[in-house]
């Protein structure tokens, strides 16, 4: 009887990459009694920060509209009521990682009345597909020590 065992070999890879990449994740919010004056008050907001915004990063940074929400304020004992809405500009500011424009485009933001979020990456997918190549010729030598 000709018995077939299957062995299956995997790898991981890692390595310590610097970031190059930075994103900015921007929220103008405004709440009113009114919906008008709440959209209206984002919408200023918003232009206000970008035009901050230029001003401190020039064409150094890309900065892209994400949209605009709108949600109802309720009353806290009685939850049918609406009391008024909250209205959210969102955009985004992406730039390569530069510590000085970053601090440019920081205290921009500080000065904005804006929320936001700051997050780091890589620009590419060329270190992650370095890890790739690196993984493999690492499971093919376990594979080849297993099969001699």
């Amino acid at each position: 009887m000709n018995e077939r065992r299957t062995i299956s070999v995997s790898q991981t890879a890692s390595e310590s990459v610097p970031a190059d990449y930075v994103k900015i994740v921007v929220t103008a919010a405004r709440s009113d009694g009114n919906y008008k004056a709440a959209t209206d008050g984002a919408d200023v907001l918003c232009d206000s920060a970008v035009a901050e915004l230029k001003k401190a990063c020039g064409a150094a940074a890309q900065i892209r509209s994400q949209g605009m929400s709108v949600s109802e304020v309720r009353d806290k004992n009685d939850y049918s009521v609406v009391t008024g809405y909250r209205a959210q500009r969102m955009l985004t500011v992406e730039f390569d990682l530069d510590k000085t424009l970053l601090g440019k485009a920081l205290n921009a933001l500080c000065v904005s009345g804006c929320e936001w979020r700051l997050s780091y990456s890589l620009k590419t997918n060329a270190a992650s597909d370095r890890l790739v190549v690196k993984a493999v010729e690492e499971a093919k030598r376990h594979a080849q020590t297993i099969a001699q």
